[in-house]
């Protein structure tokens, strides 16, 4: 590749098949304009987010917390790790 400038912008140029990784960004703004028409009455508040996770906040970073992290900006955001067994914990030594 480092050789090769032609094969390197050949790839370099092909689209994502993943996405262009901003839909984490793209779903914070559409929570945030969707918050913005809500009707708020005292019995309901949005400043507040409880996640009850499906994958543990250490392991490898992937959309759910690129989520929680933006909309930590603006709500208080308690991120809430999925239970392990010791078996879980002792397959990971």
């Amino acid at each position: 590749m480092l050789d090769h400038s032609d094969e390197y912008r050949r790839m370099a140029s092909i689209k994502n098949p993943y996405g262009d990784g901003k839909a984490s960004e793209r779903i914070i703004q559409i929570l945030l304009e969707m918050e913005r028409d809500l009707p708020l009455s005292d019995e309901y508040s949005t400043t507040e987010i409880v996640y009850i996770a499906v994958n543990q906040w250490d392991s490898m970073t992937q959309r759910e917390q690129h989520l929680l992290t933006g909309l930590s900006r603006t709500y208080r955001v308690l991120f809430v790790d999925p239970p392990l067994s010791f078996l879980t914990i002792l397959a990971e030594r």
